[in-house]
């Protein structure tokens, strides 16, 4: 029991945290947790041998009773432990449940051994029970935290997968086993958008969509928003389902069924595939990480050959490929894969990633100059910078495959990406990803935008550390057109003018998000930082103007609510604060610091329902801990008459 104990505190892990691969560490790790359990857990059987051998007479009969009882122990063990133990309690739980029932088995047998009642009985039951339950008791209280002090806001570990969502620096983020999969912000966000916005934009006439892995949920609700008949999805985590409702309204509550045309399947994505030859016009992929155990058969021939073949006469497939930890011999066979299936399509930049778009006889060249309306749409969710689409086109299909030749490609019996992933993650430079874009692209030249090239040279001159030459590449992109150029610059001026906020350097930090303003003007940290930057001078006329226009260039930017509720609070308008949090709640309604707001408020209205309501939101958000916002609800609750 107490050896148990003792394993949860070498094994268990934030949700958050990225799984660490096999390597010697891990293995010591395990091996740590796992030998001394189960050594004594084979030292036990000769001990329930001799309890239940009382003479020679019952010799054989007590053997074969204690070793078809340890043998259907084992059996239901095996089974209990995937589909009941871990899916219902998670690992930590799980091994403490397993601990406590070896604990008190054990305490009975001592204190049996006493007599029952002897003080030597009680006292060896004691010695046991006592430091295995203070093992569990410190393991209990002091949950691990997801990096850097994001908050846990849900976790659930499936049969399939652990799903966890964190709340960090304003957005949610969704990680798979360790691994970040989607976000409500960033260029996370961005991807699982432009996934259903490239290939909807590309086809003449989309009617029916797929989407294999549903994530956050925000790339079907992207393509919710466009004129289509029947949008399916299928997922085959149940956690990951679960973890969709924390994403909403940014995925536009399509896993809440209000939209009659989308329809949301669990179910293995490969087997789903083959079920339904010939039935979408775009397929999209939005399935694990190169690197992931298991991600072979989603990458492979096989697989893409389904895809192929769930594809109505002119569809389109997309394959997302991220350019971090995966390595350009990898990157090459992906691609090289993907195209011996697809004999027509193209290879995209996205947000900071690879859109792979595959057709079977041709790809549609994408509109010059799109529609208004769409126009206004992708003005909407923030993919101005994305257009014109044809000046992100890295290479054609036949361009990749002259350039990578024939090697072999990736097969579902040989899972060489997982296994290569530990070797990538170890010399992150000789990785490269970037210079196989850059390579693609030279070779394809006389298509692809010189914006393009010029932005793709400045990343590798970046990766490389040579930040000099690469901000001279990037501004001769800017130049060209290349409107990413020039987001990514705001991007990361903006963030070092947070850097300076955090220290208290205040004219250093207006100096850089004015900077950033000016490279792109609207940029969301860059006047939520102007405004803090006037709140820490003690300025609220400066302070209010600030947030006034975040929200004008950003309506639903639920930080912003709740900085100008604050700021209207402190100039004595409770009424118009309070309509400010319901904005805020109403954009994000899982904001810990505008949900204890509203409480907070409706506690000192007299509101008891409404303040209570906040409370028990805002403990259905922390299932790590109390959260400190919690628990000053609770107080003013506790204080009212």
């Amino acid at each position: 029991a107490l050896v148990l104990a003792l394993g949860v505190v070498g094994l268990r892990s934030a949700p958050a945290t990225a799984a660490a691969g096999v390597s010697v560490r891990t293995l010591l790790l395990v091996a740590v947790a796992l030998l001394p359990p189960v050594f004594l857990m084979g030292g036990a059987f000769p001990f329930f041998v001799r309890l239940a051998v009382r003479s020679e007479a019952n010799l054989g009969a007590a053997f074969g009773g204690v070793s078809a009882a340890n043998t259907a122990g084992g059996i239901a063990g095996a089974l209990l432990a995937p589909f009941v133990l871990l899916p219902w309690l998670g690992l930590d739980a799980a091994l403490l449940g397993c601990a406590g029932v070896n604990m008190l088995l054990g305490a009975g047998f001592l204190a049996s051994a006493g007599g029952w009642r002897g003080w030597g009985g009680w006292l060896g039951a004691g010695a046991a029970v006592a430091p295995t339950a203070l093992v569990a008791g410190l393991t209990l209280t002091a949950p691990p935290v997801p990096p850097d002090a994001g908050r846990l806001l849900f976790v659930h570990h499936g049969r399939q997968a652990t799903a966890a969502v964190v709340r960090d620096r304003g957005r949610r983020d969704l990680y798979v086993d360790g691994d970040p999969e989607a976000s409500t912000g960033g260029s996370a966000r961005r991807t699982e958008q432009l996934l259903a916005v490239v290939p909807l934009m590309l086809h003449p006439a989309p009617r029916r969509f797929l989407e294999v892995g549903l994530g956050s949920g925000i790339t079907l609700g992207t393509a919710a928003r466009f004129p289509l008949e029947r949008i399916d999805c299928v997922e085959i985590s149940e956690a990951v389902l679960r973890a969709a409702r924390y994403f909403e309204p940014d995925n536009g509550h399509v896993t809440s069924g209000g939209d009659a045309r989308v329809r949301i399947v669990r179910g293995d994505g490969r087997a789903f595939l083959a079920r339904n030859p010939g039935r979408y016009d775009v397929v999209v992929a939005n399935t694990l990480h190169p690197w992931s155990v298991g991600a072979t058969g989603l990458y492979s021939r096989e697989y893409f050959e389904r895809v192929a073949g769930a594809l109505r006469r002119g569809g389109l497939a997309v394959q997302w490929l991220p350019l971090d930890r995966i390595g350009a011999d990898d990157l090459a066979a992906i691609l090289r894969t993907f195209f011996a299936v697809f004999r027509e399509g193209a290879v995209y930049w996205g947000a900071d990633n690879l859109l792979v778009v595959g057709a079977h006889d041709w790809l549609p060249s994408p509109p010059a100059t799109p529609p208004p309306a769409m126009r206004a749409l992708l003005t909407e969710m923030d993919l101005a910078d994305h257009l014109p689409l044809q000046a992100l086109r890295v290479a054609s299909a036949q361009t990749v495959r002259t350039a990578l030749g024939p090697e072999p490609l990736l097969s579902d019996d040989v899972p060489r990406l997982e296994a290569r992933f530990s070797r990538h993650r170890a010399s992150p430079l000789a990785r490269d990803e970037i210079g196989l874009v850059e390579r693609l692209a030279e070779a394809d030249s006389a298509e692809v935008p010189r914006g393009l090239r010029l932005w793709l040279d400045s990343l590798v001159a970046r990766r490389a550390g040579d930040d000099a030459r690469a901000d001279r590449l990037e501004r001769l992109a800017e130049a060209a057109g290349f409107a990413l150029a020039r987001r990514a610059r705001a991007d990361r001026v903006a963030a070092g003018g947070r850097a300076e906020l955090a220290a208290r350097r205040l004219a250093e930090a207006e100096t850089a998000f004015r900077a950033a303003l000016q490279a792109w003007p609207g940029h969301r940290e860059a006047l939520l930082g102007m405004a803090l930057v006037a709140h820490a001078r003690r300025d609220p006329v400066g302070a209010g103007q600030g947030i006034e226009r975040l929200l004008a260039a950003h309506p639903r930017d639920a930080e912003g609510w709740n900085k100008l509720a604050d700021l209207l609070y402190a100039a004595g308008r409770a009424s118009a604060a309070r309509r400010a949090l319901e904005e805020a709640l109403r954009w994000d309604p899982f904001f810990p610091e505008a949900l204890a707001n509203a409480g907070l408020l409706a506690a000192q209205a007299g509101d008891r329902p409404t303040a209570h309501r906040m409370l028990e939101q805002l403990a259905a958000i922390s299932p790590a801990a109390d959260l400190a916002e919690e628990r000053a609800l609770r107080q003013a609750l506790d204080s009212m008459p």
